[in-house]
């Protein structure tokens, strides 16, 4: 019995934390939108404003 009960605890924990780790991600997201994003000019892709280098393509901006 004693190994069935450390089994199901983790499967119980994991349920509470789940709410805050999606409320985390919504607020990560929400802060990188708000910042000013700029299109590297080589590839396109979507860079930060204050960025020196494209993550994609490594042209510089």
């Amino acid at each position: 019995n004693c190994t069935e009960c450390t089994q199901f605890v983790p499967i119980i924990k994991l349920p509470l934390k789940l709410p805050f780790v999606q409320e985390n991600l919504q607020k990560s997201k929400s802060q990188v939108e708000s910042k000013e994003t700029n299109f590297c000019a080589l590839c396109g892709h979507e860079v930060n404003s204050n960025a020196k280098f494209c993550e994609n393509c490594g042209g510089e901006q």
